[in-house]
């Protein structure tokens, strides 16, 4: 809720991410039924249940918000997306790059979700871990690609490690990502331990803030070549 102030009083950009464009897509089902909405939103949006429960017209606006935030925003010589920026998806995510424009899209191009949930969601492998019912979530490290990485050491996750064993069935070639050399500033990946540059064009600023990590922040002055020592935290 302190984003959208500052962004109501045009202090700060904000393009949404998977947790938004979800929640969003639920106030899209649920329109007209809000005691579905509310069900929902106390099992998978707790903390924003929490917030708005006492307030509960308040909730609409706020959704009404999200709906029209960017996924992505281009400056002249950088971009801002939350997972992943590939640049043979531009034109589609251009030409839709709204919440409220891309659930209308999807509703009746479902093909194009893939393209959508790389750029919310990264790639992500699912792993039963040792013949285990519990289903791992793996997020490929995409800014990390090149050929001296092992494939191991290619996809993260917050305390498994990558079953090397696996690494000879995944093929390197469906991971490929068309970047660019400008930089990219994006978040989702809930990184451990304190900040770093995570690539001297691709600035992961998701070292956990939000889950007891740190809220990390890059102070950028146009640079085509990021810094290390810009990289803040608290």
């Amino acid at each position: 809720y302190t984003l959208f102030q500052m962004h109501i009083k045009q202090q700060a950009f904000i393009i949404a991410g998977n947790h938004e464009y979800f929640l969003a897509l639920l106030y899209h089902k649920t329109i007209n039924n809000k005691n579905t909405l509310w069900y929902y939103l106390q099992r998978d949006y707790f903390p924003l249940y929490i917030e708005f429960n006492n307030k509960k017209e308040d909730l609409y606006p706020y959704i009404d918000w999200i709906l029209q935030l960017p996924i992505f925003i281009e400056f002249e010589k950088a971009i801002a997306i939350h997972a992943i920026w590939d640049e043979n998806h531009h034109q589609f995510l251009s030409s839709h790059n709204t919440v409220k424009n891309m659930i209308e899209f999807i509703n009746t191009n479902p093909e194009y979700k893939e393209p959508l949930n790389k750029a919310i969601m990264g790639i992500t492998i699912k792993i039963n871990i040792n013949n285990s019912h519990k289903t791992t979530f793996f997020r490929y490290k995409w800014w990390e690609n090149n050929q001296e990485t092992p494939i191991s050491e290619l996809f993260t996750h917050k305390t498994e490690h990558f079953p090397s064993n696996l690494q000879n069935k995944i093929d390197i070639n469906t991971l490929k990502i068309n970047t660019t050399s400008r930089p990219i500033f994006f978040g989702h990946y809930n990184l451990r331990g304190y900040p770093y540059l995570t690539n001297p064009t691709k600035c992961c600023l998701d070292f956990g803030g939000a889950k007891g990590g740190y809220l990390t922040a890059y102070r950028w002055d146009g640079e085509n070549i990021l810094d290390p020592n810009k990289i803040i935290y608290v």
